[in-house]
């Protein structure tokens, strides 16, 4: 029979699963989490699966169990069942092997990081908590006598996150030093040898290939920066977040003036008392320290991060106060250390956990409230129009990736111009890949014509050329937590001639983006490579915006070639000549385009204006008055 312990710990868990399950219906998954759930859903084998996640930078113990699940159900909402039934074991191993009263189990488990960020939010970290207090569990209720359970433990941890093996080395560490001895060596050495295999296999897996997206390492010193890293541990212990829509990214304290230096002082106060509480334990201020520094170290010189991953601070200490709370003996005195070391442990980690708590409420009161993210909405809206017929287009790209596996539809990846359900953050992904206005456009009219049809471009930012009356605004979708907000357009089909991207770039060119111009133009020049206004138009690029002669030279000669009775291309080519110093020559090329025009008095004007620069002021006289005639 279930012992009273464990009949508490049932009646938490299954309250906090009854809680969670309804609270999760509300939580819109934002691109993330939908991102894990299709690349495991188009992973076909588990081979396949290592391969496609390869660029992930994360262990695959979290694809694993999501590939599995496919097996059994398409449906995303699958996943954060799951999710949701792991963070409630995590809570029942928590509360059955805790040496804590039930006040203060029920305090962790309602705060913020177990009942929000490593719960509603479906991610990997939730099995790195499980894991990481049943192994915990498991060394404190039997010591050295349970090794190898306790080793597959720590292997199965490290396969979580980057975070779970910062935390779980030194753990490792602290339980031999705490049991290791000359009797018992030689029963370390088998689990030792699986949980440095759990480490090794979980490095290969990953890290990822060279060309992957990820940031590279901070090899240079910034105060600014490690300032921004040591504030960390203040808003990973009083997660209180602003209360707003926009909780997600910012500590009640950040709207302070100099909040950066407040929060430093703030995190080494809390070090402090947890140094006081921990006085008399050197090897769990190792395994604190240790571990605290080494997320710090990752903070600074790989990923700085947000809250979910500068949450692993807390459940570093929440694992060492676990530990320093299962010692048989604390010891007694009546110094002051001893005295600061109670009021710490009486008042200070009850001060810790309520103010977790208020953050789950602000942070699920939101989430009920407000769209975590905007992905699900506009799926269920484009859903609903039978806009899913049409060709979806899609930029930023990972914003986009979440609508797209919702749909479980292809989106066109406008930046890599890829096809695809996910994305594989390589080199090719979005914020690698320069994309302006006139990028967007050429891939929206080249999808177009592909498919002779109208198209839907799904935007992270509102389409600014109001001059464009084919773009049609369908729908803004605003005001979500993680600022995964959308604007749905839909793009009139009409057949793009070189004379219509033609069009497109004399507008841009007005507007002084010539670089955005000439890919147009090279686009109309693909259709048409006889198209001589389209050659005259890059002719004027690269010399007015540019300043690049040679090609201005090039493209005005093509012009000629296939439009010579335009006045305007040797017009344009006089202009060149002149720009480039050959002034006599430029005039020459002004006279031949005055025999081709119509009106003589603007190239009049003109050859009048450069002889006026030469100091030729008789034929300057001259051309005015032709001009005037």
């Amino acid at each position: 029979m279930m012992d009273k312990r464990g009949i508490q710990a049932l009646a938490i868990s299954g309250i906090f699963f009854v809680f969670q399950f309804v609270l999760v219906h509300f939580h819109e998954p934002w691109a993330d989490e939908i991102h894990a759930w299709e690349i495991t859903r188009c992973s076909h084998s588990l081979g396949e699966l290592f391969y496609i996640t390869r660029y992930e930078g994360h262990p695959k113990l979290w694809f694993i169990m999501l590939y599995f699940l496919q097996k059994v159900t398409t449906s995303y909402v699958a996943m954060q069942y799951l999710h949701v039934f792991i963070a409630a074991c995590a809570v029942f191993v928590f509360c059955f092997f805790s040496p804590f009263s039930t006040i203060k189990n029920i305090l962790f488990c309602a705060g913020y990081f177990f009942s929000y960020e490593y719960s509603i939010i479906s991610r990997n970290y939730t099995i790195e908590v499980l894991l990481l207090f049943w192994a915990a569990g498991i060394y404190t209720k039997y010591g050295d006598k349970r090794l190898w359970l306790l080793s597959l433990l720590f292997f199965l941890l490290y396969q979580t996150n980057v975070f779970a093996i910062i935390i779980g080395a030194p753990f490792w560490g602290y339980v031999l030093l705490n049991s290791l001895n000359k009797k018992n060596y030689k029963s370390f050495i088998g689990p030792s040898v699986i949980v440095l295999a759990g480490i090794i296999f979980s490095t290969i897996t990953t890290l990822p290939p060279p060309d992957n997206f990820t940031a590279p390492w901070n090899t240079y010193f910034d105060v600014h920066n490690l300032a921004k890293v040591i504030s960390t541990g203040y808003t990973a212990y009083i997660p209180i977040p602003r209360v707003s829509n926009k909780f997600w990214y910012y500590n009640l304290l950040d709207a302070l003036p100099h909040h950066i230096i407040i929060e430093d002082f703030l995190t080494l106060a809390l070090l402090f008392l947890v140094t006081v509480l921990f006085r008399n334990n050197k090897k769990l201020l190792l395994l604190f320290y240790a571990g605290t520094i080494g997320e710090w170290l990752f903070f600074y010189f790989k990923y700085f991060g947000y809250i979910r991953h500068h949450g692993h601070l807390f459940l570093l200490f929440a694992l060492c106060y676990w530990l320093y709370s299962s010692q048989s003996k604390i010891r007694q005195g009546t110094t002051m250390w001893y005295r600061m070391g109670k009021w710490v442990n009486k008042y200070a980690i009850t001060t810790i956990l309520i103010s977790q708590v208020l953050a789950s409420c602000v942070a699920n009161i939101f989430d009920v409230f407000y769209p975590f993210s905007n992905s699900e909405p506009v799926a269920k809206y484009i859903k609903s129009q039978s806009l899913d017929k049409l060709p979806l287009l899609g930029d930023g790209d990972f914003s986009a990736a979440g609508i797209a596996g919702i749909l479980h539809e292809d989106i066109y990846y406008m930046r890599p111009a890829k096809w695809g359900k996910y994305i594989l953050p390589d080199q090719n992904w979005g914020p690698f890949i320069k994309f302006g206005q006139a990028r967007l456009l050429t891939e929206a009219n080249k999808i177009m014509t592909e498919k002779k049809s109208d198209v839907i471009v799904i935007l992270s930012y509102p389409f600014k050329d109001t001059n464009l009356d084919n773009w049609k605004l369908l729908k803004t979708f605003g005001g979500s937590i993680d600022e995964e907000d959308y604007y749905v357009y839909k793009v009139g089909y009409t057949p793009q001639d070189a004379a219509s991207l033609n069009n497109i770039a004399e507008l841009l060119i007005a507007k002084g983006r010539f670089e955005d111009a000439i890919k147009v133009l090279y686009s109309a020049l693909g259709q048409n490579p006889h198209y001589g206004v389209a050659y005259m138009n890059l002719a004027d690029c690269f010399n007015n915006g540019m300043h690049d002669y040679t090609k201005a030279l090039s493209m005005v000669d093509s012009a000629i070639k296939y439009s010579p009775q335009d006045y305007r291309m040797p017009f344009n080519k006089g202009a060149i000549l002149f720009n480039m110093g050959e002034r006599k020559k430029g005039i020459d090329e002004f006279k031949e385009a005055a025999k081709l025009a119509q009106q003589k008095g603007q190239v009049y004007a003109t050859i009048s204006q450069c002889y006026q620069v030469m100091g030729d002021s008789e034929n300057a006289k001259l051309y005015r008055a032709k001009a005037a005639n």
